[in-house]
């Protein structure tokens, strides 16, 4: 994350518009204090009450009622003494103090993934490494006030020397370096300490000096990164335009490229509709064809399902039977036992009957012989009944003709014989 730190030297009376590297320092100041005087559309009111106050080295009360007016007058007042005391009288142009902004940009991702909470302890630790890098270099720590009223979260930090007289000039100012690549890497070193949660979302990159950004480069293109890096700070510091016409500009800018996202995202949706229709299409038809498979399908499953009824019934069947098949087996196996205890009984008995068969055979053997004769017997009574019986019905018949014509009388061979009256 990248964390813009300009700074500004603050001086006792209005500066002329030209010099935009310096600053009336009450002006300043009532911008960033209690009661905000600034006309920055930014500016949500109702928010000013959560802005966070840090209180430095003295002027936290001198009665003039805000953090701002209290630091600005004490400073005011001080200078003026320290000048009577060497016998001079206080420059309207002597540069009393300096404010510096901490302010990471809006758009970085590292930022904006951090809590308003998260912000507010990553400006605290920054405000606790300047402090401290302040009084290395013979400044004295002001206030600061870290502002969440106003877009982005930022932090604006009010400091002065103990002679009252920075360097006249921007360059002279004796913290600017130190902003641009130790300050960095102090603030990740303290927060990785403090908050290693936080630190492990965001961290500060530390800018390259012109030393490091032309390491290796020839004179030439020393000369060259020179007039590009001229060039950059014009077009970002030099664009001749108030505050609000700027960010006004800036706010048109950044509409006209949502709006050309917006019609580049609505070409892409249609593009995705027509798409999406003819994907639709070739679903309708693949509906059809499936509406009829599916019609067929449910043919084939009413006669599954008959089949499965069917299957239930002879399960059913199946099962009902299952309880006397177990109790058959059971008795079945207590047979078996039961004839495994009389086994021995059985071999015994089996001598016997093997005796007892062999008895028997031979008595088959004379009761076939003896039902032969029998048989040979009853065929020979059957014969003689039979020739019997047809005797007995010619008889009968010679007496019905006896009867009619005359007697029955035998022959000399003994067969009887009609002999007519």
């Amino acid at each position: 994350m990248n964390a813009g730190c300009p700074i500004m030297a603050l001086t006792a009376n209005h500066y002329p518009k030209q010099e935009q590297k310096r600053g009336h320092m009450l002006s300043v100041v009532h911008e960033a204090d209690e009661e905000r005087k600034s006309g920055d559309p930014d500016l949500d009111p109702d928010k000013t009450q959560y802005n966070v106050f840090i209180d430095g080295e003295g002027y936290q009360d001198l009665g003039y009622g805000s953090h701002g007016d209290n630091w600005a007058m004490g400073v005011f007042q001080d200078a003026e003494e320290f000048e009577r005391g060497r016998g001079k009288k206080l420059r309207k142009d002597a540069h009393l103090a300096v404010t510096t902004i901490v302010k990471p940009a809006n758009d970085i991702r590292d930022w904006q993934n951090l809590s308003i909470n998260e912000q507010i302890s990553f400006l605290r630790v920054a405000r606790e490494v300047m402090e401290e890098h302040l009084k290395e270099m013979g400044l004295t720590p002001g206030f600061a006030v870290i502002q969440v009223d106003e877009g982005n979260p930022h932090m604006h930090c009010f400091d002065h020397s103990k002679s009252f007289n920075l360097a006249h000039s921007w360059e002279g100012l004796p913290n600017k370096s130190w902003l641009n690549r130790d300050f960095p890497v102090l603030i990740n070193q303290r927060m990785e300490e403090k908050y290693p949660d936080i630190s492990a979302k965001c961290k500060c990159t530390p800018l390259k000096g012109y030393k490091e950004a032309t390491e290796g480069m020839t004179e030439e293109e020393k000369e060259e990164y020179k007039a590009q890096k001229r060039k950059e700070n014009k077009e970002k510091r030099k664009h001749g335009k108030s505050s609000k016409e700027y960010k006004a500009e800036k706010a048109e800018k950044a509409a006209v490229k949502r709006a050309n996202a917006k019609i580049r995202e609505s070409k892409a949706l249609s593009a995705d509709i027509s798409a999406k229709k003819e994907e639709l299409k070739g679903l309708q038809d693949e509906c059809a064809f499936l509406t009829g498979q599916k019609k067929e399908a449910i043919s084939v499953t009413l006669e599954a399902e008959k089949q499965k009824e069917q299957a239930r019934k002879i399960l059913q069947d199946y099962e009902m039977k299952i309880g006397p098949a177990r109790r058959e087996a059971h008795q079945a196996e207590e047979a078996r036992d039961k004839a495994l205890s009389e086994a021995s009984q059985a071999k015994a008995e089996a001598r016997q009957a093997r005796e007892a068969r062999s008895q028997a055979e031979e008595q088959e053997r004379q009761l076939r012989e003896s039902i032969t004769q029998l048989e040979r017997q009853k065929r020979r009574l059957e014969k003689e009944a039979q020739d019997l019986g047809m005797l007995v019905n010619q008889g009968a018949q010679v007496q019905q003709v006896s009867n009619m014509t005359g007697a029955i009388v035998p022959n000399e061979d003994g067969i009887p014989t009609v002999v007519r009256r």
